[in-house]
C-alpha cells in the first residue's frame, strides 16, 4: 500500500473514532470518564501540534514552490 494511500486511510478511520468518541459521550454514556479523558487527551495533542502542523504545511508548500520553479529553469535550459 502506497504511503499516501495509508495515511488517507488512518485519517479516516481517525476520523470515525473520534466521531464515535463523542457519540459516545454526548449519547450512549459509556465508560464517561475514560471517555472524557481520551477527549482531553485529544483536544491538548490538538492544541499543542496545531503551529508545528502549520510550520511543517507551509515548508511542504515552499519546497512544492521551489520544485516548480526548479523544474522550470530546467526545462527552459535546454530550449
Amino acid at each position: 500500500m502506497e504511503t499516501s494511500t495509508f495515511k488517507r486511510v488512518l485519517a479516516w478511520v481517525l476520523l470515525a473514532g473520534f466521531v464515535l468518541l463523542l457519540l459516545n459521550i454526548t449519547i450512549f454514556h459509556v465508560l464517561i470518564v475514560p471517555s472524557m479523558a481520551l477527549y482531553l487527551i485529544i483536544a491538548v495533542f490538538y492544541l499543542f501540534s496545531g503551529p508545528r502542523l502549520a510550520r511543517e504545511n507551509k515548508n511542504y508548500k515552499d519546497a512544492n514552490v521551489y520544485q516548480e520553479i526548479e523544474a522550470d529553469v530546467e526545462k527552459n535550459k535546454y530550449n
